[in-house]
């Protein structure tokens, strides 16, 4: 029996499995249980699969069962309890849909499921559309099925029976750990915990977001359009810069972004801190110091030997511990 805590809705059910690389499907065949991992795609509520006309996926038309899950993070037991192994966990989200798995006859509707798989795997096209009559040979041979859910559910197990303390420690712990993932777990657990005590909150109750979304890059820009140092940039350009640096964090309020501060670095030897931007109305209450502290400590610069960046009021970040230095030679520009 599923707990009820961990219960998610249809909708994110079909998001997983609009999302997923793959499918498992479950079924019987001949009294033995068959489980096949097949490509899948969501098309008009129905979750659609392809295959040879003579292979073992014939076998599976009839009742099964289809999940998909995403590993979030595995929370290790010191993280909870400094000597029992009993809190050790993987956090995850699932999605399960049982029914009948039946062949689909109609080409169009053929054409339309190939044409949703096409458009998954090859968005940038490069193939005649799937309506194009020169498939209609391989179309009537090739074994399509769906699976239109009798019933479906999800499940998102993100430490929800936890204290509000042992959700900090959790959180806490990705932050430091900082593997690939982590960073996106922290954010996935805190949305599942709405009520309790934000990671590392900001001046004037604002949050301090680790991973932050492309309309929050939106923002940024927006915040960025015009200063010194983004002259010439368009609003396009200076978003795509935030969402593809290595550390970037965001204050954020009801209303939106108050103040944003990124780096771009290689992890080990160098990171360079940029566009530190705050809200005109809200400079001087903090903002910047609270993103650049947490920056500093993010997991991707703070093991780096050189943290550099360039500035007109070089006193702002003194107290932090930069320092201007001499360089020995000229700094090149390659200008596009």
């Amino acid at each position: 029996m599923r707990r009820a805590e961990f219960a998610a809705d249809e909708a994110e059910a079909w998001r997983l499995f609009t999302g997923a690389g793959s499918v498992r499907f479950a079924g019987v065949q001949d009294g033995r249980p068959v489980l096949r991992t097949l490509s899948a795609v969501v098309v008009d509520g129905a979750l659609c699969v392809h295959g040879g006309d003579e292979g073992e996926k014939l076998g599976l038309l009839g009742p099964v069962i289809a999940s998909c899950d995403e590993v979030i993070a595995q929370v290790p037991s010191y993280w909870i309890h400094p000597e029992l192994a009993c809190p050790a966990s993987t956090y995850y989200l699932s999605a399960i849909a049982e029914g009948q798995l039946e062949r689909v006859v109609d080409l169009d509707h053929k054409a339309a499921i190939m044409a949703a798989l096409m458009q998954r795997f090859q968005p940038e096209g490069g193939y005649v559309p799937l309506d194009d009559k020169r498939y209609r040979k391989v179309l009537e041979g090739l074994l399509i099925a769906e699976l239109r859910p009798t019933r479906l559910f999800a499940k998102r197990k993100l430490g929800q029976h936890r204290s509000p303390r042992q959700i900090e420690a959790v959180m806490e712990g990705l932050w430091q750990r900082g593997q690939p993932g982590d960073l996106r777990a922290l954010t996935l657990i805190r949305a599942a915990h709405p009520s309790r005590p934000s990671f590392r909150a900001g001046p004037e109750q604002s949050e301090l977001c680790v991973q932050p979304s492309e309309q929050d890059a939106r923002e940024v820009a927006t915040l960025l359009e015009g200063e010194y140092w983004t002259g010439g940039l368009t609003l396009d350009q200076l978003a795509r810069a935030q969402v593809g640096s290595e550390a970037w964090i965001v204050a954020r309020g009801p209303e939106g972004v108050r103040a944003s501060a990124r780096a771009i670095t290689d992890g080990a030897r160098l990171a360079y801190v940029m566009d530190v931007v705050v809200q005109e109305e809200r400079r001087g209450r903090g903002y910047g110091r609270a993103l650049l502290q947490l920056l500093l400590d993010h997991p991707r610069v703070r093991g780096c030997a050189r943290v550099a960046l360039k500035t007109r009021t070089p006193a702002y970040y003194e107290p932090l511990g930069f320092r201007a230095v001499e360089h020995a030679g000229a700094e090149l520009v390659l200008s596009r």
